[in-house]
């Protein structure tokens, strides 16, 4: 009997020193494979609940919808952090062409136009007509970001890079694109919050001229008597 506790004391000893040992590597490989998680949490006032990373990890794409802000961290150390109204236009680029911009107050102008992406297929085969729809291959997907910076106004991160380019259904552009309709669609909300919250108020009902406020001042007067 006193055997069997002994061993079960053991058990748990053995397994409780390996289960912090490896959360301890676990801990250690997150840190030494994601250098740009340190990098993050040195912008001030700023908890990103949401991130994209480009394939090439030389950028992240942050937004951090409780703060209002968004941000575009590079590996090199350089950041920019932008509050929600900073944001002027989204846009979508294809194989360096635009393919859809929507700016705050306006509908989605392009190939793909309406009130949110036609989904994989309208992104990939908006604007193409006939035989291009079988030539064309994804090179590159882009999300362009404006914003009322004047030294940075614009802001590129890449969703899909492929030097030959690959076919509108292989997975990986499929991949690629589902993620770049998210964020695509997260922008679009905040400028249409912004838009909505700079329009302007219905006028107040005109105030009475002054010789309709001595007419109802002497109506009173005379109800009085």
């Amino acid at each position: 009997m006193a055997g069997a506790i002994f061993l079960l004391i053991i058990g748990v000893i053995i397994f409780a020193l390996t289960t912090y040992f490896v959360g301890k590597l676990q801990r250690w490989w997150k840190r030494k494979f994601d250098p740009m998680r340190n990098l993050i949490t040195d912008i001030p006032d700023f908890t990103p609940a949401l991130r994209f990373d480009q394939g090439d990890c030389f950028a992240s794409l942050l937004l951090d919808p409780e703060g209002h802000q968004f941000a575009i961290w590079r590996f090199d150390g350089e950041h920019r952090k932008y509050e929600f109204d900073q944001l002027v236009a989204v846009e979508i680029e294809r194989n360096g062409s635009a393919l859809e911009l929507t700016n705050r107050g306006s509908q989605a102008m392009g190939a793909a136009v309406g009130g949110a992406l036609l989904g994989p297929v309208g992104l990939l085969i908006g604007g193409l007509t006939g035989s291009k729809r079988q030539e064309e291959r994804i090179k590159t997907l882009v999300l362009k970001i404006y914003t009322n910076d004047l030294h940075n106004p614009v802001s590129r991160v890449t969703f899909f890079k492929h030097p030959g380019g690959r076919k509108a259904d292989a997975p990986e552009v499929q991949a690629a694109i589902e993620m770049l309709e998210d964020w695509y669609g997260r922008f679009r909300t905040i400028l249409a919050a912004q838009a909505k919250s700079a329009s302007p108020q219905p006028p107040n009902e005109p105030a009475a001229s002054n010789e309709q406020s001595l007419h109802r001042r002497r109506g009173l007067l005379s109800e009085g008597g």
